[in-house]
């Protein structure tokens, strides 16, 4: 019997609650085997971020530093050639850019890639608009604006 959609939502937000391992070589292990290892963790992070940007429109991930990255995805507009899925990457001081990809499974392997996530949160309303009116942000926004406008010269 299929599983229903509370079902599926239920193991995908149960999935995400656990943390991803962190891949350092043991002293006794092959490179091979390290080079394994290394692969499974990289597939297990692109499925969660597939699964929780087909179930959740913003994200808070987090890598192994510890470092905050907001994802608010959203169809592209301004570019439709590129794709139909677009990613908006926000820091905790400033905007970072956005990717856009013809699929989810593209966005979810560029950006499990480049950001490594340890942990996939979903990200309420409440909590974007406190990431984005802190002085930190704002003020590394106003940068961002700054830079846009003089590369536009």
């Amino acid at each position: 019997m299929p599983k229903s959609r509370k079902q599926l939502d239920a193991e995908v937000t149960a999935a995400l609650q656990r943390p991803i391992p962190r891949v350092q070589i043991k002293s006794s292990e092959s490179l091979a085997d390290f080079s394994d290892r290394v692969s499974q963790v990289s597939k297990l992070r692109q499925k969660r971020l597939h699964q929780a940007l087909l179930r959740h429109p913003a994200l808070v991930v987090t890598d192994h530093r510890g470092r905050q990255t907001l994802l608010i995805s959203s169809g592209e507009m301004s570019n439709p050639k590129e794709g139909a899925h677009r990613v908006t990457k926000l820091l905790r001081d400033g905007p970072e850019g956005h990717v856009t990809r013809k699929s989810i499974t593209s966005l979810a392997k560029e950006l499990s890639r480049d950001l490594a996530p340890e942990r996939i949160d979903p990200a309420s309303e409440e909590q974007i608009m406190e990431w984005v009116s802190t002085p930190e942000y704002v003020e590394g926004s106003e940068r961002v604006l700054e830079m846009q406008q003089r590369n536009r010269r």
